[in-house]
């Protein structure tokens, strides 16, 4: 297992560098967190300290283009399937934004840009929302039918936040998943044909979650099929 998943993670290294959006390739196997990372993500107030702490410890598979990065890990044992795909995006570039903007309304508080300038510079501004911390676990040890689900998405700074998922992730389905929904330029470039409709990207990502395997009935009671859930 632990064999296909560092192919997988290579998969997504290959990708990103022929799509043009790696800036920087790190572990090609499942990565071990580094003590100053695990140190930071216990003790961390904020979302910004846990991101430089990766960075600065280059605590990571693959870097993309807006120095957003990457973490897969998988431990594999007779006892437990531990699984962790993270995905965490670059918060400072939200923070250049605000700031441009509010440098942009002083000017026009002070006389220096007219409404019609200022306007034209907001409306030119690559403007990007706080896309959350995302994190996909997998315990089977630490399921718990009532409150734990064996795989879940953890969905921003709050590691109490759980939603459940019946598959057991690949690095490149979940990869794929982010560039999906928070990099929707690059996968309107790998658009081959609107009619029908092809895109390579998709196609690829349609074949990787198929190939990621279903939780049995062990990890995944009737009872978690009658909540909401990722499929």
């Amino acid at each position: 297992m632990l064999a296909k998943f560092n192919q997988n993670i290579m998969k997504c290294i290959t990708l990103a560098n022929e799509r043009n959006i790696l800036a920087q390739a790190g572990s090609t196997t499942s990565l071990k967190s580094s003590p100053r990372f695990l140190a930071t993500s216990r003790e961390a107030t904020s979302y910004r300290q846990l991101y430089d702490a990766g960075l600065e410890t280059q605590n990571f598979n693959l870097m993309l283009y807006d120095q957003s990065f990457f973490q897969f890990a998988i431990v594999s044992s007779e006892e437990n399937l531990s699984v962790r795909l993270a995905y965490y995006p670059n918060p400072y570039i939200f923070i250049e934004h605000i700031n441009e903007k509010n440098d942009a309304l002083s000017l026009l508080d002070i006389g220096e840009l007219t409404h019609e300038e200022y306007e034209q510079l907001i409306s030119e501004s690559t403007c990007y929302s706080e896309i959350p911390i995302i994190r996909y676990d997998l315990s089977t040890e630490q399921y718990c039918e009532n409150y734990h689900p064996t795989a879940h998405f953890h969905i921003g700074f709050n590691s109490e936040s759980r939603w459940p998922v019946r598959r057991v992730l690949s690095p490149l389905a979940f990869f794929l998943n982010i560039i999906k929904n928070y990099y929707i330029d690059i996968w309107i470039k790998a658009e081959v044909s609107k009619t029908p409709f092809e895109n390579e990207l998709e196609t690829i990502y349609k074949k990787e979650v198929l190939d990621c395997l279903i939780l049995d009935e062990e990890y995944f009671k009737p009872t978690d099929e009658q909540r909401l859930y990722f499929t």
